[in-house]
C-alpha cells in the first residue's frame, strides 16, 4: 500500500511540473519563442503531453523544429480556423497537436508539408518536394510564386494539386477591371483552372501557346467586357488539349448593335472542347473555332449575339482550302442572333448535332464550301432566310432527323436552301436530306426545299415529310441528278408541288404530293403536282424519271412542259393521280417520253393518258 501511494504521489507531480513547465514556455500568443527552453525538452514528453496543449503554434526558427519527430498524419486532425498571414511564413508555421479536434496542424513529415490553408480561399493545401517543373525544367527562385511553388529551408515544394483555384492567385472576382491579373494566371500554364463564382471583368483575355490544361468555372462565375470595349473577350490562341467548362460571357452588345465584343474564339488550336458555357450579348459571335482542327462545341447557350456559333477556315466566296477540320457542335441552344445559328465557311468534317436553334435573322444552321460532315437531329425555329443552308459548293453532307418549323412570315422562307456557287465554281454535290420534318403550313409563301439557278447536282432527297402553303413544297432550277425518292409533300393550298426546272436526270419515285386546295381550272405553265419545265435551249429537264408517285388534289398533276425543243425523253411510269397529265401542246409527234402505267386514284382501272395541253 505504502509503495501505490508513491508511485501515486511521484506520477501526479510529474504531471504537475511538465504541465508548468509547457504553459512557460507559451507566450501570450500561443508560441513557444525560447529555443533554449525548447532544448532543455524532450521530444517524446512533449508529444506526450501534447493533449495538454491546444492551438500551440511552434516556429521553425527558433526551436529547430526540423529536429523534432512527427507523429503519424493519420493521428492529426486538420482544421481551417488558423490561416498564415502570408505565404512566405509557411516555412515558420507548425502546430504539434495530437488526436485533438478543431485544432490546426502544419508540420512536415518526410518530404511533405501539410495543414497549410490558402489565404485567399481557406483551402487546406498540400506541399510536396520537388526538383522540377510539370515541362521537366528545373525548378529556380524565379519559379517561387508561393500559389504553386514555395521554397522552404532552401528546398522547392510544388503545391499538390488536381485543380488550382484562379483566387489563390490574388483574382478577386469583384467586378473591378482585372484584364492584367486574369491574362497573367491563365497563362501560367498549369493543367487545371476553376474559376469560382463571381464577376470577372476585363478588356479581353488571350491564352496563348498553352497545352494539356483545363478551365472549370463554378455556377455564377461571369466573364463580361469592360464597357467600351470592342476587342475579343476570350481567346485561346495556338493552344492544343484543352477544356473550358461552364463559364457565363456577357459581351457589350447585341443584334449587331453596339462594339464588336466577340465571345469565346478559337484560334489555331487543336483537340479542345468548349462545353456547358453560356454566351450573350456579342455583337459579332458567340463561339467561334477559327483555323482550328479536332473540336467539340457542346452543350451551350448562347442567346442575343449577332452570330451564334460559327467555324471559319476562309472565305467560301474565293477559298478552295479547308482551314477547319474535324469539329463536332452538338447539345447547343442557340437563340435571338441576328445572322447566322450555327455555320461556317472552309470546313472538313464538320458536325452538327442535336442542337436548338431558334429565332434567327439570316440562317439556322449553314455550310459554305464546307465537305464531309452530318447535320442530323437538330431542331431550328424561325430561321429568316433558311432552316439548312448550303452555299459556295458544299460536299458530302447528309442532314436527316432535323425538325425545321416556321412561324412567322419574315425573311425568304426556305426550309432547305442550296444557292451561293461563285462564278466559275463548283456545285454542292453530294448531299443526301433523309428523314427530316420540313413544317411551315401557317406562313403563306414558304418553300420547303429550294436550289438557285445551277448550283445542286448529285443529291439525294428521300423520307421527308414536309408542310407548305401556297409555295412550292420542293423547286430545283438547273440542277443535275437529283433523286427525290418517297417524301410525303402537303400543302394546305397552293398549285405547286415539285418543281423541276431547266434540271435533268432526276429521279421522282414513291412520294406523296398532296395539296387541300387547288384553285387553277385551266392548264396553266407554273403550277401542277409535278412539273418538268424546260427552261432554255441549254437547260431542257429532260431524261427525268417520274414512277409510283401519288398526286392528289392538283387540277394538273403531272405536267411535261418541253416547249422549247418538245423532245423531253422524260419517263413517266405508274404513277396514281386524280388530275390530269400534260405535255407541252407543240411536242407532237417530237415528245419522244415515255408515258405508261398511270392510273386514277379514285378509279384504280382507270389508266391516265398523257395530253398535250390546250392553248391558252
Amino acid at each position: 500500500m505504502r509503495i501505490s501511494n508513491l508511485l501515486a504521489f511521484f506520477l501526479i507531480l510529474a504531471t504537475t511540473v511538465s504541465t508548468k513547465l509547457v504553459d512557460n514556455l507559451l507566450a501570450a500568443n500561443g508560441t513557444i519563442n525560447s529555443s533554449a527552453a525548447w532544448n532543455r525538452i524532450n521530444t517524446d514528453f512533449i508529444l506526450t503531453l501534447a493533449s495538454n496543449i491546444e492551438n500551440a503554434v511552434l516556429n521553425k526558427t527558433d526551436v529547430g523544429i526540423s529536429n523534432v519527430a512527427t507523429p503519424d498524419s493519420t493521428n492529426l486532425q486538420h482544421s481551417s480556423n488558423y490561416s498564415l498571414a502570408t505565404d512566405t511564413q509557411i516555412q515558420s508555421a507548425v502546430v504539434l497537436t495530437a488526436n485533438r479536434s478543431n485544432s490546426v496542424n502544419y508540420y512536415r513529415s518526410g518530404n511533405s508539408i501539410y495543414g497549410i490553408t490558402d489565404k485567399y480561399t481557406g483551402e487546406q493545401i498540400l506541399l510536396n518536394k520537388a526538383f522540377t517543373l510539370d515541362d521537366g525544367a528545373p525548378i529556380t527562385e524565379d519559379d517561387v510564386d508561393n500559389v504553386i511553388y514555395f521554397k522552404v529551408e532552401n528546398e522547392y515544394f510544388r503545391r499538390d494539386f488536381d485543380i488550382i483555384n484562379i483566387k489563390s492567385f490574388g483574382v478577386k472576382g469583384d467586378g473591378s477591371d482585372e484584364s492584367a491579373i486574369l491574362n497573367t494566371v491563365f497563362n501560367k500554364g498549369y493543367p487545371s483552372y476553376f474559376i469560382p463564382k463571381g464577376l470577372y471583368r476585363s478588356t479581353g483575355i488571350t491564352i496563348i501557346n498553352q497545352s494539356n490544361f483545363n478551365i472549370t468555372a463554378e455556377e455564377g462565375a461571369v466573364f463580361k467586357n469592360i464597357d467600351g470595349n470592342s476587342g475579343e473577350s476570350l481567346v485561346f490562341s495556338k493552344c492544343s488539349n484543352f477544356k473550358l467548362t461552364g463559364l457565363q460571357l456577357i459581351g457589350t452588345g447585341q443584334y449587331g448593335v453596339g462594339l464588336l465584343s466577340k465571345g469565346i474564339l478559337i484560334s489555331n488550336s487543336q483537340n479542345f472542347t468548349i462545353e456547358n458555357c453560356k454566351v450573350s450579348n456579342c455583337s459579332l459571335r458567340g463561339i467561334e473555332a477559327n483555323f482550328s482542327s479536332n473540336g467539340t462545341i457542346n452543350k451551350n447557350k448562347i442567346d442575343s449575339c449577332q452570330h451564334g456559333i460559327r467555324w471559319w477556315g476562309g472565305d467560301a466566296a474565293k477559298d478552295t482550302s479547308y482551314g477547319v477540320k474535324n469539329i463536332t457542335i452538338k447539345d447547343n441552344n442557340v437563340k435571338n442572333v441576328n445572322g447566322g445559328g450555327i455555320w461556317g465557311s472552309c470546313g472538313y468534317d464538320v458536325n452538327v448535332m442535336n442542337n436548338i436553334v431558334e429565332n434567327s435573322g439570316d440562317v439556322g444552321i449553314d455550310y459554305e464550301h464546307t465537305s464531309k460532315g452530318n447535320i442530323r437531329n437538330n431542331r431550328i425555329k424561325n430561321a429568316a432566310n433558311g432552316g439548312i443552308s448550303f452555299f459556295f459548293n458544299s460536299s458530302n453532307i447528309v442532314a436527316s432527323g432535323n425538325t425545321i418549323l416556321k412561324t412567322n412570315s419574315r425573311g425568304l422562307k426556305y426550309g432547305i436552301w442550296f444557292t451561293g456557287k461563285p462564278a466559275g465554281g463548283l456545285k454542292h454535290q453530294n448531299i443526301t436530306l433523309t428523314k427530316n420534318l420540313i413544317n411551315g403550313e401557317t406562313v403563306h409563301g414558304f418553300i420547303g426545299v429550294y436550289a438557285d439557278l445551277g448550283v445542286l447536282r448529285y443529291a439525294k432527297i428521300n423520307s421527308n415529310v414536309i408542310k407548305v402553303n401556297n409555295a412550292a413544297v420542293m423547286r430545283f432550277i438547273d440542277a443535275e441528278k437529283v433523286d427525290i425518292i418517297a417524301n410525303k409533300c402537303y400543302k394546305v393550298s397552293g398549285s405547286d408541288g415539285i418543281r423541276i426546272e431547266g434540271a435533268s436526270g432526276c429521279k421522282i419515285i414513291n412520294n406523296t404530293i398532296e395539296t387541300g386546295l387547288d384553285n387553277a381550272r385551266s392548264v396553266s405553265d407554273a403550277t401542277g403536282g409535278i412539273i418538268l419545265f424546260e427552261r432554255n435551249a441549254r437547260f431542257k429537264a429532260q431524261k427525268n424519271t417520274l414512277s409510283n408517285n401519288r398526286v392528289k388534289g392538283f387540277y394538273v398533276s403531272i405536267y411535261d412542259q418541253c416547249w422549247i425543243s418538245h423532245e423531253s425523253f422524260n419517263k413517266i411510269l405508274n404513277n396514281k393521280v386524280d388530275g390530269l397529265i400534260y405535255r407541252n401542246s407543240g411536242s407532237a409527234g417530237k415528245y419522244k417520253g415515255v408515258v405508261k402505267g398511270n392510273r386514277s386514284i379514285l378509279n384504280p382501272l382507270k389508266k391516265i393518258k398523257i395530253a398535250p395541253a390546250p392553248q391558252r
